[in-house]
C-alpha cells in the first residue's frame, strides 16, 4: 500500500487534517514531531527500526547475544533434519532425548558424579588391600545371595580384583561417564549407574556359573555405555567426547571386543553381568532419560 497522493482529492480525509497540514508546510517539524504531531496523529518517526525505539542499541545487541549463548543452535543437525519425515528425526520435533540445546561436548560441564565414583572405587580398593575380609564381606557370592545376602548385589559393584582391573574400569568410566552425566543430570546418572550394576549382577546370578564369585564395576560401566548407546540411537547424532570421538560404530566395537574377550577360557570375565548391565543401562536411560 502506497497511500494517497498529497494534494489529490480525498487526501485530507485519508491522512487526517493535522498530518496533511504538516506535510504541506515546508517548515522543518522534526523538533516538534514527538511533542505535537505524535500526539495528534498517533504516528512516530521512522528513522530508526522499531526494535531500537523500544530498546537502545547496546541493550538489544546484548540481549540477543545472551540468548544465543544460552541456546546455541546445532546447524549441522538442523540442516540434516529440516522437516523431513514429518519432523520425526532430531531437529524436527523436540522430545526428551534431544530437548537439551547445544553441542554435546564433555568439556562443557563438570563430571562430578563420575569423579566421585572413581574415587570411591579407589578407596574401596585400598580397603581391600588393607584387610582381605573387606572383599569377602562385599563380593557377590551366588550362594550367599541365595540365602539372604542381597546387599552383595550392590557392594560388589565397588570392589575390584586387582590394580589392572581397577585401572581399566576407571579409564572406561572416565571416558564415557562425563557425557552421560551431562546428558541426563547427576541424579539420573547415578541412578542409571547403580541400577545397571544391580541388573548386571542379577543376570549373572540367574544365568551365570552358580559357584563363581563376581566383583567389579564392569556391569555398571556397561550400563553407562548402554545409556549412551540408547541416547545416540534415539537422537541420531554423533557425540564428540574428549579425548576421542565416539560414534555408534565405536560403541559397537567396544561392546563386541569385551564380549569376545570374555568368551576366552581363563578370562574370568562375567559376560552375563556385562550383558545385563548393558541392557539395564539402556532400559533405565529410556525410562528416566
Amino acid at each position: 500500500w502506497q497511500g494517497p497522493t498529497f494534494g489529490a482529492p480525498g487526501a485530507h480525509s485519508a491522512i487526517g487534517p493535522a498530518m496533511y497540514r504538516a506535510l504541506q508546510d515546508p517548515r522543518d517539524y522534526s523538533r516538534l514531531w514527538p511533542a505535537k504531531l505524535g500526539r495528534k496523529t498517533g504516528l512516530s518517526r521512522l528513522e530508526r527500526p522499531a526494535s531500537e525505539q523500544l530498546f537502545p542499541r547496546p541493550y538489544t545487541s546484548s540481549l540477543v547475544l545472551r540468548e544465543t549463548q544460552r541456546f546455541p543452535v546445532s546447524t549441522q543437525a538442523s540442516r540434516r533434519n529440516d522437516g523431513r519425515n514429518g519432523g520425526r528425526r532430531g531437529g524436527g520435533r523436540i522430545n526428551r532425548f534431544n530437548r537439551r540445546p547445544g553441542n554435546y561436548i564433555v568439556g562443557q560441564s563438570k563430571a562430578t558424579v563420575t569423579n566421585v565414583l572413581i574415587v570411591l572405587n579407589i578407596i574401596f580398593f585400598l580397603f581391600q588391600q588393607i584387610n582381605p575380609r573387606f572383599t569377602q564381606m562385599g563380593i557377590r557370592s551366588n550362594e550367599l545371595v541365595r540365602y539372604g545376602d542381597g546387599y552383595r548385589m550392590w557392594t560388589s559393584v565397588f570392589l575390584h580384583g586387582g590394580i589392572l582391573h581397577l585401572l581399566v574400569n576407571s579409564l572406561t568410566l572416565r571416558a564415557y561417564g562425563p557425557e552421560v552425566e551431562r546428558m541426563h543430570g547427576k541424579v539420573r546418572f547415578i541412578t542409571i549407574y547403580l541400577m545397571a550394576g544391580f541388573i548386571g549382577n542379577l543376570v549373572g546370578f540367574l544365568y551365570g556359573d552358580y559357584y563363581q564369585n563376581s566383583l567389579g564395576a564392569s556391569g555398571a560401566i556397561f550400563g553407562v555405555i548402554g545409556a549412551l548407546f540408547m541416547y545416540m540411537y534415539r537422537a541420531e547424532r554423533r557425540v564428540s567426547m574428549q579425548p576421542v570421538n565416539v560414534s555408534m560404530s565405536s560403541l559397537v566395537w567396544t561392546i563386541a571386543f569385551n564380549m569376545i574377550y570374555g568368551l576366552q577360557r581363563g578370562s574370568h570375565i562375567d559376560n552375563y553381568a556385562h550383558i545385563g548391565g548393558l541392557a539395564g543401562g539402556a532400559a533405565m536411560a529410556f525410562l528416566i532419560g
